[in-house]
């Protein structure tokens, strides 16, 4: 047989064979999703009780610990008594988060909503138990309201490079009041410069991102009987994706969609889900900061920065995406690095960014039941890390950065490529089912709107 006779496989069946094959070299048995970690996940299971008042107050506690830690470090001298305090916060955490979760099957998806701060702030306490100190705020508010921006900071935002050596920005010695970090700039806008303009904006916006939410879920609740099962179920994107028609402006148009365009569109809305969640949340809560009395400059920067512009993957994972954990992945991957002897580099950076950002990930299901694949979670960080390594590659070979035009279908193409990977395994483990926001709230007369006069399902 010779080559010119040799029958060649299609990009999409070469796409299928090679998706299948990082899928079932990745997945993991349902019995055993947590590896050597397994007997953690299924004893908080077995015997965590639900959020009763006592739960809460259990689960709060240790942030008081957290809080004083905070206040220490704005003064010299204080390591050893900040790592005692250390020490007990993160026992009281680990004791609180092995021990409660969300009991309800419908609210299985709030476990990794509650979890995922949780352990950040359990790294924040290993942080501030081993800083040297003292840090500084350069607005130079009281102290007792600093340690309180430091512990509600999680993006660090104006506080420089606490702690660190390497990473981008300026050192927190040298910041100057005002500044705005560069993977920041892309969040900014015109802003409101009155206190009480600023909380209609983030109240405003807050609204916004619960009614877009609520619509979302409302549509997978309506549009499908497959999404309102709280346990899930397998194949659950391709059930849905090709087992219905779809039809756009009914009655007037009645255009049939594709039904793998239906299924890409899913998984991209999965990380628009995603940006609601999270910025919604943020925009509350800066509601109530400012509202008592939080800078409202400081406040400004919105916690996502317009990530459908994104041009690049490293613009979409490194300015516009939330950064919420980029300083603590940062802190960690070079400490990491810096112990196995390795070059503290742009790619090795990426890629041990990225990892610990699926290792958060995975431990923030930990509490689930049913969930998802941590492997694949990982996965998908690892494959996003890759991505962007390997444009730092391309900028060093061509002198160009990727950007553009260009830039856009790239980035998007290979996020619709990987989007399976975390997509799959989180609608088959029900979270499409969870009731994550109350039924009947207004997004529910909006999809009802919309299915019956935008988009109609139907049955194949």
């Amino acid at each position: 047989m010779s080559l010119a006779t040799l029958s060649l496989p299609t990009l999409a069946e070469a796409y299928t064979v090679s998706a299948d094959f990082v899928v079932a070299a990745v997945g993991s048995a349902t019995d055993w999703p947590y590896g050597w970690l397994n007997g953690l996940h299924w004893k908080i299971i077995a015997n965590a009780v639900g959020f009763t008042p006592l739960g809460v107050a259990r689960y709060l506690a240790p942030l008081a610990l957290l809080y004083a830690q905070c206040y220490l470090l704005f003064e010299p001298g204080t390591r050893y008594t900040r790592f005692a305090i250390g020490v007990a916060c993160i026992a009281g955490m680990w004791s609180a988060w092995t021990s409660t979760r969300f009991t309800n099957p419908w609210h299985n998806a709030w476990n990794h909503v509650a979890t995922m701060p949780y352990i950040q702030f359990m790294l924040k306490s290993i942080e501030f138990a081993f800083l040297k100190g003292p840090i500084r705020d350069p607005s130079n508010p009281p102290r007792s309201r600093a340690a309180w921006d430091l512990l509600v900071n999680h993006r660090m935002i104006g506080l420089g490079n606490v702690g660190l050596d390497v990473s981008p920005g300026i050192p927190n010695a040298k910041v100057p009041v005002g500044y705005v970090e560069r993977h920041l700039q892309n969040c900014l806008g015109p802003r409101p410069t009155s206190r009480i303009g600023s909380v209609w904006r983030h109240a405003r916006y807050a609204a916004a991102m619960y009614v877009s939410l609520d619509v979302c879920f409302s549509i997978m609740r309506r549009g499908d009987a497959i999404f309102r099962q709280p346990y899930g179920g397998p194949n659950v994107l391709e059930t849905f994706a090709y087992g219905n028609n779809f039809f756009f402006c009914p009655g007037v148009l009645d255009w049939q969609i594709p039904n793998y365009a239906i299924k890409i569109l899913v998984q991209l809305a999965i990380l628009a889900v995603v940006w609601m969640a999270f910025e919604g949340l943020y925009q509350l809560f800066a509601t109530v900061q400012v509202a008592l009395g939080a800078p409202v400059k400081a406040w400004d920067p919105n916690l996502f920065g317009a990530p459908w512009n994104s041009d690049s993957l490293i613009d979409l994972w490194g300015k516009r995406w939330h950064q919420t954990f980029r300083h603590l992945f940062i802190v960690t991957a070079s400490v990491v690095l810096r112990a196995l002897r390795l070059p503290v580099k742009a790619r090795s950076l990426f890629f041990m960014t990225f990892f610990f950002s699926g290792v958060l990930h995975m431990l923030s299901e930990m509490c689930m039941d049913p969930v998802g694949s941590p492997a694949r979670l990982v996965l998908f960080f690892v494959l996003a890390g890759a991505g962007c390594a390997a444009e730092v590659s391309y900028k060093n070979m061509t002198g160009h950065r990727v950007r553009g035009g260009w830039g856009r279908l790239w980035t998007w193409g290979y996020m619709t490529a990987i989007a399976p990977v975390i997509s799959v395994p989180w609608l088959n483990s029900g979270y499409g089912g969870n009731h994550v926001l109350p039924a009947g709230g207004p997004g529910d007369y909006i999809a009802a709107f919309i299915l019956e006069y935008v988009l109609k399902i139907e049955k194949a």
